[in-house]
């Protein structure tokens, strides 16, 4: 991973992509380090607030959101972009693609090494802390933005919007019905995506695959043990979401103490 400035402060916000996001007021982010994922562009329209840092990482979703990805790389001169070096096709024969033939490298663009998941293995397997040469594989990305933060200096980390609860819609059409992967791919016909901040999300022809949100506790948990046992504090910052392991904080004391210590 290319050498990125420090944090301007150790306390971020983490920016999931659940419903409950609408709750929050983004604007009042401003200011404090932010990290968010994937289809984030999608409330830029309705907020003047903008992320520090992006990642993406799912196999589904990096090729099939690239052109707006790459518009937003483009559009964000001021955004870091975090990618894996490499991702596998979301299918049986798992084919390495470089992510840099989808996101072409750039000044504001940084790509890093990956290490597979064991949630039964050693710490640097399950969550990356600042002096592992890897991000471990996320079951969702939200721990990818969390060991980019913990990589980047934070030492008190607040999420947002990780509702950590999924709905598949009746009518969505199962692309993989032959392949033995757990996570299938799945797309909708209309605009009525129910698991994100906007039904667009993962809307019409959107490509995704199904969640599996035991895994993504399991991960959590882990990974908060890991957090704890090296003086990082993760709290749940959110208004709703279903999140419970990590304790929760209210939001705008959140913000209040974060904007508070980051002046001093």
């Amino acid at each position: 991973m290319v050498p990125v400035p420090p944090l301007k402060s150790t306390d971020v916000f983490i920016i999931g992509n659940g419903p409950s996001l609408n709750n929050h007021d983004l604007n009042r982010l401003i200011g404090v380090p932010t990290f968010a994922s994937n289809a984030i562009y999608l409330l830029f329209d309705r907020v003047q607030w903008r992320p520090d840092y992006y990642s993406c990482v799912d196999t589904a979703v990096l090729p099939d959101q690239k052109e707006e990805i790459n518009r937003c790389i483009k559009e964000l001169r001021k955004t870091t972009f975090f990618f894996p070096n490499q991702i596998f096709t979301h299918d049986d024969s798992l084919n390495a693609t470089s992510v840099d033939e989808i996101i072409p490298p750039r000044r504001n663009v940084c790509y890093f090494e990956t290490c597979t998941l064991n949630l039964e293995g050693s710490q640097s397997e399950v969550f990356s802390l600042k002096d592992d040469p890897h991000l471990v594989e996320p079951m969702t990305v939200t721990l990818t933005l969390m060991q980019l933060a913990v990589k980047l200096g934070a030492r008190r980390l607040f999420l947002i919007g990780c509702d950590t609860e999924y709905s598949i819609p009746d009518g969505a059409v199962v692309l993989d019905k032959d392949s033995e992967r757990v996570d299938k791919r799945i797309v909708l016909e209309d605009d009525s995506d129910p698991n994100h901040f906007d039904p667009r999300y993962f809307g019409k022809g959107r490509v995704w695959h199904t969640p599996n949100p035991e895994l993504m506790i399991h991960h959590y948990e882990k990974s908060y043990e890991i957090c704890l046992q090296n003086g990082i504090e993760v709290f749940n910052a959110g208004i709703g979401g279903k999140l419970d392991v990590f304790p929760r904080v209210d939001f705008d004391e959140a913000v209040a103490g974060c904007m508070r210590r980051g002046h001093k």
